[in-house]
């Protein structure tokens, strides 16, 4: 299973190459956010790339945190069916 990954991040880096040679020739542009310019101009496939880049970085970051409370929470849930499954075995002990 993770050769897969690995071999999706290769081809996806391979096809980003490929892409950025292809995109040399245009313009270059600065964005422009209400008051604020940036420093320096890039091509669109650029400005492109990197927010595709870090919506998966973010994706990837969201991902991980809940992932990370829901095993969280699952393993307080286990605990806590554990315990009360050792109390019923305790209380179906001593009843009659």
């Amino acid at each position: 299973m993770k050769w897969i990954r690995t071999l999706l991040a290769i081809v996806t880096l391979a096809l980003a190459f490929v892409l950025s040679v292809l995109a040399v020739r245009q313009p270059e542009v600065a964005l422009n956010f209400v008051y604020w310019q940036t420093p320096f101009e890039l091509s669109v496939f650029w400005w492109l790339l990197m927010a595709f880049v870090l919506g998966i970085v973010l994706g990837f970051l969201n991902l991980g945190w809940v992932a990370t409370k829901h095993r969280l929470a699952n393993r307080r849930l286990e605990r806590t069916v554990a315990e009360q499954e050792a109390e019923l075995t305790r209380l179906r002990g001593t009843t009659p």
